[in-house]
């Protein structure tokens, strides 16, 4: 009769043939000892479960498959090294895009943290390789070790690219017994998801980014929550991109985006002028698009028109998704429930792609083609989806809310609100005028394009609108952009943008939503208002600002009604610091 051979010798006898020992010289069955198990051969694969935290992405936690079944309590707190964007080194080759990061040989560095970023949390064994969000307990046994990281920390300085981002490895530390008294032992490499990559960004300003990143090239090796529901309208989609940087650093990109998110190509614009070199162009413009699952062209809808800073420029738009966290917010059950609330069936999100040659690095507004592109993505956008074009909404940080701001003096009370972030107008009273030194040209009115007559009076033009600008004090040009428009206001029409200032490292999320809603509701003529935020930097504006919920719901309950009832302000007059005459309401000046 044939004998089934029990795991426990089967192991046993395997890892004697494995070591080169004849079977002689391992005993008879009553002479067998619990046999070891390389961790190095039992770990089938590492992966990771992230999301887009205020930041960019984050792994909240790193999957790790066992060929062999675990059972619960094998695993703990000890167990493992994890590494993460949060501890992996990031080695610059550029001694001057480390300096101008901020990083000065430490990298990454943290504005705020609690205990030690990226650290395991929680870990225990699961049969799927899911997160357990309610006990953090797992199963009785499974094949999975879920490895929850400490998230509780904010990035001095957004991730640089979202591959970098989700990037996740482990180390077993200490050995894992299994229930038939076999052993795992400890790790000799670094399991994980990632290998080491160069990353190079070349901004138009000459500025490069320049570094080696861990960073993850398999697709199938990592999810991001939040922003799975957008679409992406993109032709960079070839496998790789390989080539060489301007220091002479070879560099092999994998595939541009995460294909299994593309639903079309770019949208082609055509005829967009550029107040750049006074031409028109043709524009392929890659776009993300989030529309709600269960859309129904019988209901209505509002939109959001969102565009990223300057740092999140580039071909990928999966950029725009992860480098800070407006994409997944519009597209959380929260946001969408207050479309739902005020009887519409939810909320539609356009965020164009800008590339890098798309960069607008004037303070001045001095808008390229990327700007009437958008227009014709938003006509689009309005015209095959049933929006209601009063709830119209718009939002961006840094370059993006500047294009925004920009688009709102030329179709006069088009968007029902603005929420810019680090964001401001630039000045310009003369768009024809030159700007260091550089002469610029002004924008044919079209009857599309610009609608409103006295578009180039921009703090006339928008005196009326629906505007919460969000900024931190420490941020020279925002702030004093904005004084000026407070001073202008002052002035000249007597009325006084409603303020108010707080220190986000030392207030809670609660009494920041306190503070804010208390700001919104101070009775004035305008519809803008203005949080400058305690120190901080420019970049940290968009970090801390969307911690701060009330802002959605603010800029969700505008109408363009209410512009409209407003009115304009009348700003004849001369203005005091002699930035300016007469003719603040009129096209002359």
């Amino acid at each position: 009769m044939k004998v089934a051979l029990d795991v426990k010798k089967y192991r046993y006898l395997a890892a004697c043939m494995i070591s080169g020992i004849a079977l002689s010289g391992c005993g008879d069955s009553h002479s067998l000892t619990p046999s070891t198990i390389k961790a190095d051969d039992d770990i089938s694969s590492v992966s990771t479960i992230s999301f887009v935290d205020l930041d960019g992405p984050k792994v909240q936690a790193i999957v790790v498959k066992y060929k062999d079944t675990l059972t619960a309590g094998s695993v703990n707190l000890n167990t493992y090294n994890a590494y993460s964007y949060a501890n992996l080194a990031q080695n610059y080759d550029d001694s001057a895009a480390a300096t101008r990061n901020g990083l000065n040989g430490a990298y990454p560095a943290f504005a705020q943290q609690t205990g030690t970023p990226g650290a395991p949390a929680y870990v225990y064994v699961n049969s799927t390789p899911t997160i357990d969000s309610t006990n953090h307990t797992g199963a009785a046994s499974g094949n999975y070790v879920i490895i929850e990281l400490n998230t509780n920390y904010l990035l001095a300085d957004a991730v640089p690219y979202w591959r970098a981002g989700v990037a996740g490895g482990i180390e077993q530390k200490a050995a894992i017994t299994l229930a038939d008294d076999v052993t795992i032992s400890p790790s000799t490499t670094v399991k994980s998801n990632y290998v080491s990559d160069y990353y190079y960004n070349f901004a138009p300003d000459g500025s490069d980014n320049s570094v080696y990143l861990d960073t993850v090239l398999d697709d199938t090796s990592y999810v991001i929550n939040g922003i799975t529901g957008y679409k992406l309208y993109t032709d960079a989609v070839t496998p790789s991109y390989s080539g060489t940087t301007s220091n002479g650093v070879a560099i092999t990109y994998p595939n541009a985006t995460i294909l299994s998110m593309v639903a079309g190509t770019p949208f082609q614009a055509t005829h967009c002028f550029s107040e750049y070199d006074g031409q028109y162009h043709d524009v392929s413009l890659k776009y993300s698009l989030f529309v709600p699952a269960d859309y129904d062209a019988s209901k209505k809808y509002m939109v959001v028109l969102h565009i990223e800073d300057a740092g999140g420029l580039g071909d990928d738009p999966l950029i725009s998704l992860t480098e800070a966290q407006e994409a997944a917010n519009y597209a959380s059950d929260r946001v969408q429930a207050l479309a739902k609330a005020q009887g519409y069936a939810g909320l539609i999100v356009v965020i164009p792609q800008i590339p890098n040659s798309g960069q607008s690095v004037a303070d001045n507004l001095t808008g390229n083609e990327y700007l009437p592109a958008t227009w014709q993505l938003m006509d689009y956008i309005t015209s095959t989806y049933n929006i209601d074009t009063n709830r119209i909404y718009a939002s961006g940080q840094s370059m993006g809310g500047m294009q925004l701001l920009d688009m709102a003096a030329q179709r006069d009370n088009y968007f029902a609100g603005i929420w810019a972030i680090a964001s401001q107008w630039g000045n310009n009273y003369n768009k024809s005028a030159s700007y260091n030194g550089k002469s610029y040209f002004t924008y044919p009115t079209d009857g599309t394009i610009i609608t409103n007559p006295n578009w180039q009076n921009w703090y006339y033009s928008i005196s009326d609108d629906n505007i919460l600008a969000t900024n931190m004090t420490g941020d020279a040009t925002a702030t004093g952009y904005w004084n000026q428009t407070q001073t202008l206001f002052t002035s000249l029409a007597g009325v006084t943008i409603p303020y108010a200032s707080w220190d986000p490292t030392t207030t809670s999320e609660t009494e920041e939503n306190t503070l804010l809603s208390n700001l919104l509701a101070t009775s004035t003529k305008l519809g803008i208002y203005w949080d400058a935020l305690a120190n901080g930097s420019h970049k940290m504006t968009w970090v801390y600002a969307n911690g701060i919920t009330s802002s959605y719901d603010w800029l969700l309950s505008q109408t363009r009604q209410s512009e409209v009832a407003r009115g304009k302000l009348n700003l004849s007059g001369s203005y005091a610091n002699g930035l300016g005459t007469d003719g603040y309401n009129s096209i002359s000046y």
